[in-house]
């Protein structure tokens, strides 16, 4: 069997779309015509099915990057499943909307599973909102988040982004149901990282004060989820995105392995192949390199975002 990852596609229909920088240029005035290449060359690979890691849209606030999303991945031969990102979740019924739009029969609830004999592919939802009580809320309140920054002192990558107890539950029921079977995670934002990363310069640009980078990953109750999932003992890897850059990184025996955005360098999607007892992965680039090389910004000093050879292709046995 094998399937491909791709993640952070950041699709906009706004005809005043603007790139964004973060290490290097988001293409998104050409996400469209980006992704509408990613299915081609997918379709050529012909793969069992396709999972995007989340931010399917630059902003959700505009329907008509929904709906052209839909439109882009329905050309694909082959299934297409997606974790939401907290781009696709900014507004009150987004998730119904997208539950709609892609012919999921959740309702509000994006978070599911998919059963391939003994293996379980667990869809997960860490795309809620923190309120300032502590609670979750299923859209973005920006003064709310903000005065939530402010109580709980955290800032990292992750920051307002939770997990709610409703669907803690779910992931608990879900795997003592299948104890048996392989299990594989795919979430926007991982758990697991190397942590540091060789570069001399921010995000911004500006030298660090401390270099080598240090990137905090966690979030509001991923610690809480990340736990049970560890101790569920079946668990052998989890894929994500939101960070943009390639990492493969193994600890405790399981797999946090996260994709680089398709709309920035270097522009590619993640090729897995899955046997009875080993999992494998390399990276493929779009067969039109030329938007890679819009994408890269000389001066970012930013080598990891391509990843280590091991961040680039590894292989998993159990």
């Amino acid at each position: 069997m094998k399937f491909i990852i791709i993640s952070d596609t950041h699709i906009s229909a706004k005809p005043d779309a603007k790139p964004f920088l973060w290490w290097h240029k988001n293409l998104v005035p050409e996400s469209a015509k980006i992704c509408r290449l990613a299915v081609q060359d997918i379709n050529r690979m012909k793969p069992d099915f396709v999972i995007h890691c989340g931010d399917l849209v630059n902003s959700s606030y505009d329907d008509s990057s929904v709906e052209l999303t839909r439109d882009i991945f329905r050309e694909l031969d082959c299934p297409f499943y997606f974790v939401p990102g907290n781009h696709d979740c900014y507004k009150k019924g987004d998730r119904a909307r997208m539950n709609e739009l892609f012919g999921l029969e959740g309702g509000d609830v994006l978070y599911r599973v998919i059963e391939l004999e003994e293996t379980l592919l667990l869809f997960l939802d860490g795309a809620y909102w923190e309120s300032l009580e502590a609670e979750y809320k299923d859209y973005l309140d920006r003064d709310d988040m903000i005065k939530a920054y402010e109580k709980s002192g955290f800032t990292g990558s992750g920051a307002g982004l939770c997990f709610p107890e409703e669907e803690i539950t779910w992931i608990e029921t879900v795997l003592r149901q299948n104890r048996n079977k392989t299990v594989f995670v795919f979430v926007h934002v991982g758990f697991r990282g190397r942590g540091i990363y060789e570069t001399s310069k921010g995000q911004d640009g500006k030298p660090l004060s401390e270099p080598p980078l240090k990137m905090d990953s966690g979030y509001k109750t991923s610690e809480k989820v990340f736990k049970i999932l560890q101790e569920a003992g079946n668990v052998k890897a989890i894929f994500s995105g939101h960070l943009h850059w390639n990492e493969c990184y193994i600890q405790n025996g399981i797999l946090h392995c996260w994709t680089d955005g398709l709309i920035q360098y270097p522009c590619e999607m993640r090729l897995i192949k899955l046997s009875q007892n080993s999992l494998s992965g390399k990276m493929v680039q779009l067969s039109d390199p030329s938007f890679a090389k819009r994408s890269f910004v000389e001066d970012s000093d930013a080598a990891f975002i391509a990843g280590r050879p091991e961040d680039r292709e590894f292989r998993l046995t159990w």
